[in-house]
């Protein structure tokens, strides 16, 4: 499990700030784009798009820094959701898969 002062810096060490960031739920099988960063029951959620939503702003890296640099509290961890409804999985891992960065929450 990773806070967010943790996650960023794991990311600042990524040489290619410009990556695009995905989101998996299954150890890298299945890549969802990342579209909203947020606060989710006292926790940082990153929310992982479907194939059908609309995304408007791909997340690269050096975005997600800057987000994530917005929060008051760094000690909070980082989960990763569908929606708000859905279950908060922990984040686990950052992954390089298919020419993305990838951020790796437990099974579903």
């Amino acid at each position: 499990m990773k806070t967010i002062k943790k996650l960023i810096v794991e990311l600042i060490d990524i040489k290619k700030q410009e990556l695009e960031l995905k989101v998996s739920f299954d150890d890298g099988e299945t890549l969802l784009p990342l579209v909203l960063v947020g606060k989710l029951d006292g926790s940082a959620a990153l929310f992982a798009g479907e194939v059908n939503d609309v995304v408007s702003v791909t997340k690269t890296i050096e975005s997600l820094i800057c987000e994530l640099k917005t929060f008051k509290e760094q000690d909070l961890l980082v989960v990763i959701t569908r929606h708000a409804k859905d279950t908060l999985r922990p984040l686990i891992d950052i992954a390089f898969i298919k020419g993305y960065c990838v951020l790796i929450s437990s099974k579903i």
